[in-house]
């Protein structure tokens, strides 16, 4: 057992390795260069009720036939959902469904949630760095209707042009630093599936 501190938390004590982003995100066989932060027990175990809501969000319209594994892996754990250990989030998601227009509205706090966490993870995984509690995340999905200025279109174009990938397209991201000297302040955007992509902001608080 390894013994430190939490990446998220910052406590000490034993760690186990948390995925980043959610392993669930990616479909068996699993890629073998999935990213891993040192996490304690408690804060692993309180994301994954987290991380099964980002994946059905996230893949709900995603091209079946460029993801069809992740896709049918999409369709399975909604059909779980009728388990008796799972109606609590069934009701949650239902209550969320549009009729008129087929769509679920989706829970953007436990969305954040989970980017706040991958945020951190990757910075440390960059950086061997812990953030602090105190930095302050600015989230924001990427699509058609959003309006960006000149300085954010061009750095949102220039991280799309330098993405890293995890798995089949599985997830793509990139950052920047944003200020100096502030250690913590980034630029990172996010891309799931080629379907959702989300940007993000750092800075000290």
């Amino acid at each position: 057992m390894v013994f430190g501190e939490c990446v998220y938390c910052g406590e000490q004590g034993e760690l186990t390795r948390d995925h980043v982003p959610p392993r669930c995100l990616f479909s068996k066989p699993r890629p073998t260069d999935l990213i891993t932060v040192p996490c304690c027990a408690p804060c692993n175990g309180d994301f994954q009720k987290h991380d099964e809501y980002f994946r059905i969000a996230i893949t709900t319209g995603i091209d079946r036939e460029k993801f069809p594994k992740e896709n049918a892996d999409s369709v399975r754990a909604i059909n779980k959902l009728a388990r008796p250990s799972s109606l609590r989030f069934a009701r949650s998601l239902l209550e969320n469904y549009d009729a008129k227009s087929a769509q679920i509205t989706i829970d953007w706090q436990r969305i954040e949630i989970v980017l706040y966490r991958i945020t951190r993870g990757l910075f440390f995984h960059h950086k061997n760095v812990r953030m602090p509690e105190n930095i302050g995340f600015v989230f924001r999905e990427l699509t058609e209707n959003v309006k960006t200025n000149v300085e954010g279109r061009d750095r949102i174009e220039r991280l799309a042009a330098n993405l890293t990938t995890i798995g089949p397209g599985t997830f793509r991201y990139a950052h920047e630093v944003l200020f100096q000297p502030d250690p913590f302040g980034t630029f990172w955007l996010m891309r799931f599936y080629d379907h959702k992509t989300f940007f993000c902001i750092t800075a000290s608080g």
